[in-house]
């Protein structure tokens, strides 16, 4: 190739480059200022219909991907999630509807933040007191917050394959430090006198049990004990049996049926005749609930389209600190 033929191809891929890079940051800027921004109302649910019946109401809620308190299921790098304030918003827009007697939680999710899912746990209590029944559909995955959530309902379907269980709690927390060193880059913290927790630094010495990791230890196992004693509630077992399969195992539907994690196995058609037993009906129509979230549909398009990042979203932890986590992880 000619001298001016590689001179031109070098313009062309520091164009292409250029191009790229600008396209990242535009990603970044809407992320960071729309994502600010709640798209969705009480007026954007919208429902529906899967099956026609009479002028009762079965309301279907679905819980996909990661459990998070985000505002919007999709974001710019190309993640779904299952949106506490979101799946919070169609509860509350059930309990609004009198002529809804049941919800059934259709759920494919490894579980997530532990905040979120007790949102919606506590969500589910609410519409329960209300004389709401509730029935959880796991489908393929059901595990950690995902189970947790579940335990807040009347009855658990579950299909015999289903993976759920993996009741535990993990923190994550990391360090850039060694990323620094190699881009040359120091990073001085300055604390005050006496804060001798503040920055984290005891959770990467070389004594796995300092003082500083037993003060996370006694987060965690607290955390843990809450997810227990949610499980002995809702499953009206106790502790102790709790404790003997709490040990972060996964199982089939089969098997958590076996240990009482699970009351039934089936799938969408059983849920419902669980949810119209339940509540005392018959021939119900049953709902979908899903919102028109302007922000989701934008960001999955640009992520998808012109986001030359997304490929990396789930490497890379965008929001550093501790993080408590009822998760599932393969």
């Amino acid at each position: 190739m000619s001298k001016k033929g590689c001179l031109i191809a070098v313009v062309v891929v520091v164009i292409i480059i250029i191009i790229l890079l600008a396209c990242s940051g535009i990603c970044v800027l809407f992320s960071s200022v729309f994502s600010q921004t709640d798209w969705t109302t009480s007026e954007s649910i919208n429902s529906e219909t899967l099956v026609s019946g009479g002028s009762d109401k079965i309301v279907v809620i679905e819980i996909e991907g990661m459990i998070m308190d985000v505002e919007s299921e999709t974001d710019l790098w190309g993640s779904s999630y299952a949106s506490s304030r979101t799946i919070s918003q169609y509860i509350d827009g059930a309990m609004g509807d009198d002529t809804v007697k049941a919800i059934i939680l259709s759920m494919d999710t490894p579980g997530g933040d532990v905040y979120a899912s007790d949102i919606i746990y506590n969500k589910i209590q609410e519409a329960r007191s209300k004389g709401i029944k509730v029935v959880t559909l796991m489908r393929g995955t059901a595990a950690s917050g995902g189970y947790y959530i579940a335990a807040a309902s009347d009855e658990i379907v579950a299909n015999p394959l289903t993976i759920t269980g993996s009741i535990g709690v993990l923190m994550e927390v990391q360090s850039l430090d060694g990323l620094y060193e190699k881009l040359g880059i120091e990073n001085r913290v300055i604390t005050n006198s006496g804060a001798d927790y503040k920055t984290g630094e005891g959770l990467f010495d070389e004594d796995p049990y300092g003082e500083e990791d037993q003060i996370y230890q006694e987060i965690i196992d607290e955390v843990f004990d809450k997810f227990v004693t949610v499980v002995a509630e809702g499953r009206n077992m106790k502790k102790e049996t709790v404790l003997d399969i709490a040990d972060g195992r996964v199982f089939t539907g089969l098997q958590a049926k076996e240990v009482k994690l699970v009351d039934k196995l089936g799938g969408f058609e059983d849920a419902v005749q669980s949810a119209e037993r339940l509540a005392g009906i018959s021939d119900a129509t049953v709902v979908l609930y899903k919102g028109y979230d302007f922000w989701s549909m934008f960001a999955g398009y640009i992520s998808n389209v012109v986001n030359p990042t997304a490929v990396f979203s789930e490497l890379v932890d965008f929001h550093p600190g501790p993080k408590l986590k009822y998760l599932y992880v393969e």
